[in-house]
């Protein structure tokens, strides 16, 4: 059976694993695809979102899923936690400890929101980009700039933030955040258009 023209020019979307800590971080993944489909990038992030709980438990969990079983396992698998958590003890791993069972016993590359993903929200507003704040003070600092947010926003919508942030804002963080610019580069963004 021959392809047609249009069939030619239709590139295979890439499909990219993520296990995504809750509800409110596979909304900030829906966003990057959003952000992926804007730059006709061919790469769709499958995630799966997980139930929070502790290091231990979100890492079984994520290898519980029919998404995980059914990867693609020539794509780059993604396990994306809030550092905060090991704040809490309750698995009592901490973030090291996960990164080595990710990458060992379920192929997962780790990579965190630090303290977690509303300390995100606060850095892509304007002139934020280079703030470390910690758990106890992200929430306040995000209520400054973005009053509605824990009472009206949360979890965003992806299409929130879309609306809110660019992509352009998404690269001022990365350019500070270590972690961040290897995520993005790894799922297939371009960093330096």
């Amino acid at each position: 059976m021959k392809n047609t023209e249009k069939e030619k020019r239709i590139a295979k979307k890439r499909s990219i694993f993520i296990a995504a800590e809750g509800e409110s971080d596979a909304n900030c993944v829906a966003w990057f695809n959003m952000l992926l489909r804007e730059q006709e990038l061919h790469i769709y992030l499958n995630c799966q979102p997980l139930h929070g709980g502790g290091y231990q438990t979100m890492l079984n969990e994520a290898k519980r899923s029919p998404k995980y079983k059914q990867r693609n396992k020539k794509n780059p698998s993604i396990l994306l936690v809030d550092t905060d958590r090991a704040d809490r003890q309750e698995d009592l791993w901490n973030i090291e400890q996960l990164r080595a069972k990710a990458k060992n016993k379920a192929s997962l590359t780790l990579f965190t929101f630090s303290p977690n993903l509303e300390g995100l929200l606060l850095r892509l507003h304007l002139g934020k980009e280079k703030l470390i704040p910690d758990a106890s003070t992200v929430k306040n600092l995000l209520k400054k700039v973005w009053p509605e947010y824990y009472d009206k926003v949360k979890p965003a919508s992806a299409a929130t933030l879309n609306e809110r942030f660019s992509f352009d804002s998404l690269k001022k963080v990365a350019s500070v955040d270590a972690d961040l610019k290897r995520f993005l580069e790894l799922v297939g963004f371009n960093l330096t258009e």
